[in-house]
C-alpha cells in the first residue's frame, strides 16, 4: 500500500497515541478536518469495562463464554450505534 487515505477513523472510549499517549480522539477531532472521527462509548458487562485488556484475561483465564459474551456485547453496541 502506498497510501492510506482514510474517510473515517474510530478510536475506542479510551484510545491513546503518541509521545506520552498524549493523542486521543480530541486531539483526532481538532487536528484532522478531512477525516470523520468516530468515538465508541464504554460498554459494561457485570460492572467491568469492555476493552481488548478484558478479552485478553478472560481467554487466559480459558473463560471461552465470557469472552464470547463481550465480543457479541461490542457487535451489538457498534450495530445499534450505526442505526
Amino acid at each position: 500500500m502506498k497510501t492510506f487515505t482514510p474517510i473515517a477513523i474510530t478510536t475506542g472510549f479510551n484510545h491513546t497515541f503518541g509521545a506520552n499517549r498524549e493523542g486521543n480522539s480530541q486531539y483526532l477531532s481538532k487536528n484532522i478536518h478531512d477525516i470523520q472521527i468516530f468515538n465508541t462509548q464504554a460498554t459494561k458487562i457485570n460492572d467491568e469495562i469492555v476493552s481488548s485488556t478484558l478479552i485478553k484475561k478472560y481467554l487466559k483465564l480459558g473463560e471461552i463464554s465470557k469472552t464470547g459474551t463481550i465480543i457479541d456485547a461490542i457487535v451489538t453496541q457498534e450495530m445499534i450505534s450505526n442505526i
